[in-house]
């Protein structure tokens, strides 16, 4: 059993234990109800983005993974990365399974980083929402920070794993 399935475990219960202590067993019993229920909405894109993720690595080779985003790829890396994830679309349970797909292939740590940075913050599917609710001004400035910081988080990554060396890849 790997280690994170062993942490999320312990939160699960860590977390039951204190809505039943807090709140009651109906408290802790509705947690429960309310995550199945997110579940039920979200099964077939979650369903999805793990075969888009498990057929990337059938369809793409590690050389090119290691060529482009790898470690040894440094700062064009990160730009490719970046470019990656601008354009994705979806949330963390569509751009996490294809990021740990990319790291399984030979990614490098700050490549990966920068990717899963750029689908989050400039996230290009939010913004007609955004403009309809919130309006152009509004995304504009949040896309110009968007699009400047995954590369410079990229780029701290890449320096802060070449010093601590944390990161095996």
């Amino acid at each position: 059993m790997k280690i994170n399935t062993i942490i999320m475990g312990i939160l699960f219960v860590v977390l039951f234990a204190a809505a039943w202590y807090f709140k009651g067993l109906g408290a802790a019993g509705e947690g429960v109800k309310q995550g199945l229920l997110m579940l039920r909405k979200m099964w077939l894109l979650l369903l999805i983005a793990i075969g888009v993720a498990g057929l990337i690595q059938v369809l793409v080779p590690t050389k090119i993974i290691s060529q482009y985003l790898g470690t040894g790829s440094g700062f064009k890396g990160v730009l490719i990365a970046w470019g990656i994830g601008g354009i994705i679309p979806g949330a963390p349970y569509v751009i996490l399974p294809l990021a740990a797909s990319l790291i399984s292939k030979g990614a490098g740590i700050a490549s990966t980083v920068t990717m899963v940075l750029a689908a989050s913050l400039i996230g290009v599917s939010r913004i007609p929402y955004e403009i309809a609710f919130i309006g152009w001004k509004f995304s504009v400035i949040r896309i110009i920070g968007g699009v400047l910081l995954p590369p410079i988080a990229g780029m701290i990554v890449l320096f802060v794993n070449r010093v601590i060396k944390v990161y095996p890849f």
